[in-house]
């Protein structure tokens, strides 16, 4: 029951920063940055384990200012084999954002793929993945999304997404 609160909170609150950064950015004078949010529930999931696919996220933000952009994306795993688990790391690219299942595409946007394993089969993981871009192109529309793979075997599925991405 915790876990399911765990990402409707997680959603909830990618879209409370989100307005908060902007009212705080209007409030102080500052020039306005860059700021998006994406949720998507139960995007389908896979059995590939030698390659990363797309979950189709379908996330945009278009750097206003810095070209910095942080982005914070939240939800659950879970595999139908006991003791597996997915593995996953943030993408982004430019031009057409990737639909659910498509081969790995766009440049990674993450420190470090990001593990979420269960000890039990079915058993939903929560999960928190970040990542950091500098140096993107002021004005132009950059998609972003996450890359999942089983991690030796089953069905990975990833739910209850919600992200948020932010100009810094």
């Amino acid at each position: 029951m915790m876990r399911r609160h765990t990402a409707a909170f997680a959603i909830l609150a990618s879209i409370l920063f989100s307005a908060v950064g902007a009212w705080a950015q209007a409030l102080s004078g500052f020039q306005a940055r860059a700021h998006s949010t994406a949720a998507i529930l139960t995007p389908g999931g896979t059995t590939s384990t030698a390659s990363f696919v797309m979950l189709g996220l379908a996330g945009s933000i278009t750097p206003t200012s810095s070209g910095n952009v942080a982005i914070w994306i939240a939800g659950d795993g879970t595999n139908n084999t006991l003791g597996d688990g997915c593995i996953l790391r943030i993408t982004m690219g430019t031009g057409t954002a990737p639909t659910n299942g498509q081969a790995l595409t766009g440049t990674d946007w993450s420190p470090a793929d990001l593990v979420v394993q269960a000890n039990v089969a079915t058993d939903v993981v929560p999960f928190p993945a970040l990542g950091y871009a500098t140096g993107l192109t002021i004005g132009t529309p950059y998609w972003y999304d996450i890359a999942f793979a089983a991690l030796t075997g089953g069905t990975c599925t990833l739910s209850k997404i919600g992200a948020t991405a932010f100009e810094q």
